[in-house]
């Protein structure tokens, strides 16, 4: 589709495995995250990445799980919807405001979730538990 839309210089299709050092070329030259999920197994490792590069997200996934209030810089579209998955790349990509509001969510969420104050808030309510808090 790429090919047919003579896009393929603006677009990487990439599905091997990349190693760590060459994440954030990826995660910092992208303009939006696409992660086509069409089943929820559990927390999205590229998401959280994606997160702390400040860049904003659209994720096919089940309505019911509702992500979107949870993280706020990823909008949802329905799996396996090409035409919604489009117009929400397309929508994203020329609204500046939107996509500053995104990245700037995106950047918070990350502070504020970051691995070492998850680990922390495990700490802490594990010394709860044990009565030491």
């Amino acid at each position: 589709m790429a090919k047919k839309l003579n896009v393929e210089e603006a677009v990487i299709f990439d599905t091997r495995y990349i190693p760590d050092k060459d994440l954030a070329s990826y995660f910092s030259c992208s303009d939006v995250l696409l992660l086509p999920y069409s089943r929820r197994v559990g927390p999205s490792g590229p998401l959280a990445i994606a997160a702390s590069y400040g860049l904003p997200t659209i994720m096919t996934i089940d309505e019911k799980f509702a992500l979107s209030h949870v993280v706020p810089f990823v909008k949802l579209v329905p799996p396996r919807d090409c035409v919604a998955l489009a117009n929400a790349i397309g929508e994203l990509l020329k609204d500046g405001e939107t996509r500053q509001e995104m990245v700037q969510t995106a950047i918070a969420f990350s502070s504020k979730y970051s691995y070492d104050n998850v680990a922390k808030q495990h700490i802490l309510a594990y010394c709860h538990i044990l009565g030491r808090a």
